[in-house]
């Protein structure tokens, strides 16, 4: 399992905020910048602890300070459709 972000979503952003949507309509999620760096870290990796280890190097905190907080930004960002679970080679 790797997550990516859907190819449909279009996005804006800066050091404060992101903005994000999917191309074909429906509400704009407003991203914190910790939300944007969870987002960002997400891409590409395979499980909650390498985003875990990315943003808690990103933010200088303490791994296990930031576990819970990172998984339910996962799972939001996930039920939102801003990010989705892939099986590499699968069809």
């Amino acid at each position: 399992m790797t997550w990516k972000t859907p190819d449909d979503v279009v996005w804006h952003g800066d050091e404060e905020v992101a903005y994000a949507v999917h191309a074909d309509g429906g509400p704009v999620h407003v991203l914190s910048t910790t939300a944007y760096l969870v987002w960002d870290a997400a891409i590409g990796k395979h499980s909650p602890d390498e985003v875990v280890d990315e943003v808690s190097q990103s933010l200088d905190q303490v791994p296990d300070l930031i576990r819970a907080d990172v998984q339910t930004c996962l799972t939001e960002l996930t039920a939102v459709g801003l990010l989705e679970n892939t099986t590499p080679g699968a069809s």
